[in-house]
């Protein structure tokens, strides 16, 4: 590998084509993923998660990963789980959507199964029709690699 240091310069459509990864001129493959457990303990969820199958980049030499889009997916869906029970309904009746989240992904997870997820509600309040939920995911494996994200959910 060389620095190069290049302030100004444009690409063509084909050396976007060769910089960029494999996925994108056919779309974002989706993973497939499950939640296999939740336990909610006031303001703490800690869930299982399962990867059925994932996207292998072939630049990836460490194997396949959860994906931060995987992941955002997950830490969304925990969300609208946590944000219904917490307001007493017991099927998804109102739409709950991230107004934001930030992510640090710190290390690669690498497993497909036993994925843990663990929130932690930091605040939640009520304004009219609408909840809040401010939160904070920590993502881990057995075998290693650690996600952060914090996330603000809306129930409308």
């Amino acid at each position: 590998m060389t620095d190069v240091k290049k302030k100004d310069f444009s690409l063509t459509a084909e050396q976007l084509g060769r910089l960029s990864s494999p996925y994108i001129p056919n779309g974002i493959r989706q993973d497939v993923w499950s939640i296999d457990s939740v336990n909610i303990r006031n303001d703490l969820v800690q869930a299982k998660v399962s990867l059925g199958s994932i996207y292998q980049s072939p630049t990836d030499g460490g194997g396949a990963h959860l994906t931060m889009f995987a992941t955002n997916e997950i830490v969304a869906q925990l969300m609208v789980i946590y944000m219904h029970v917490q307001a007493g309904f017991e099927q998804k009746c109102r739409e709950v959507w991230a107004a934001e989240l930030h992510g640090r992904y710190v290390a690669p997870i690498r497993e497909l199964a036993g994925i843990d997820f663990v929130m932690q509600c930091a605040r939640t309040r009520s304004v009219g029709n609408k909840r809040y939920c401010k939160a904070s995911f920590t993502i881990s494996a057995k075998c290693g690699g650690r996600f952060e994200v914090d996330v603000t959910g809306v129930m409308d």
